[in-house]
């Protein structure tokens, strides 16, 4: 079925490059990742020939919104004693211009 370190080294070409540069897509039914690198000469993926229903995109990280909302959104619903001193953290870390959501 799926390895890990196969959709492991799919996420790693889709980030190597600007979003939208690589794509890689992993087919359910058979566990095979199909490449496409608008860079190059790699085309894996002929559009007439991916059933998209039995496919995911290897998403981009810009796409996974992982950012410092997320941490906050975390430490408020699982650790709402420490959301003062987590911002406190962010707060050292960041530039001036950002501001941690307010509770």
């Amino acid at each position: 079925m799926f390895k890990f370190s196969d959709i492991e080294e799919a996420f790693f070409f889709v980030i190597g490059a600007p979003q939208g540069m690589h794509t890689a897509i992993l087919c359910k039914d058979t566990g095979q990742i199909r490449y496409r690198s608008l860079a190059g000469d790699l085309d894996e993926i002929g559009e007439e020939e991916i059933d998209w229903g039995a496919g995911i995109e290897i998403p981009h990280r810009n796409e996974l919104d992982l950012g410092q909302n997320l941490v906050f959104e975390f430490v408020e619903s699982f650790l709402p004693n420490d959301y003062e001193r987590v911002r406190q953290i962010f707060r050292k870390r960041s530039s001036k211009t950002f501001t941690p959501p307010m509770r």
